[in-house]
C-alpha cells in the first residue's frame, strides 16, 4: 500500500514541472527610464540568454538569466550604460519544499526563479548633441 502512494507521489512530482517556471515564466519585462533626456535612443539589452534591441526610454522584454542584464544605449558619440543584477525570487524555496529535486531542476534550467526590478534609470551624457547633467 505504501508503495502505491510512493508511485503516485513520484508521478505527480514529475508532471508538475518547476514552480517558478509555471507561475512566473521565463521572460521578464523592464522599463528603462531616462530622466535627464526624453529624446528616443537606440538601446540593446544583453545577458547570456541573448540580445534584445529596444528604444529608450521604453520597455524591453528579455529571457531571464542568472547573468546580469547589460543595457547599452548609443548616444551620438557616447554610450549610456547600466547593469541590472538579478535576484532569486522567493518561489525557489517553495519549489524546494513542494517540487523537490525535479521542480528545482526545471527552474534552475530555465532560470525562471530570477527576477529584476520593474524599472531602472539610465542617465545619458548627451541629449541632442549637447551635454546634460
Amino acid at each position: 500500500m505504501k508503495f502505491q502512494y510512493l508511485v503516485v507521489a513520484l508521478a505527480a512530482t514529475m508532471t508538475t514541472g518547476g514552480c517558478a517556471s509555471i507561475t512566473m515564466g521565463t521572460e521578464s519585462n523592464l522599463y528603462v527610464e531616462i530622466p535627464n533626456c526624453t529624446e528616443p535612443v537606440e538601446c540593446t539589452a544583453t545577458n547570456k540568454k541573448g540580445t534584445w534591441e529596444f528604444t529608450g526610454p521604453g520597455n524591453v522584454t528579455f529571457r531571464k538569466s542568472d547573468d546580469a542584464l547589460h543595457i547599452v544605449c548609443k548616444d551620438g558619440e557616447g554610450l549610456a550604460r547600466r547593469t541590472v543584477k538579478p535576484t532569486k525570487n522567493e518561489m525557489v524555496w517553495g519549489n524546494v519544499l513542494f517540487g523537490g529535486i525535479i521542480g528545482g531542476g526545471v527552474d534552475a534550467n530555465t532560470d525562471a526563479h530570477w527576477e529584476t526590478p520593474e524599472s531602472v534609470n539610465l542617465y545619458r551624457e548627451t541629449c541632442r548633441g549637447k551635454a546634460v547633467s
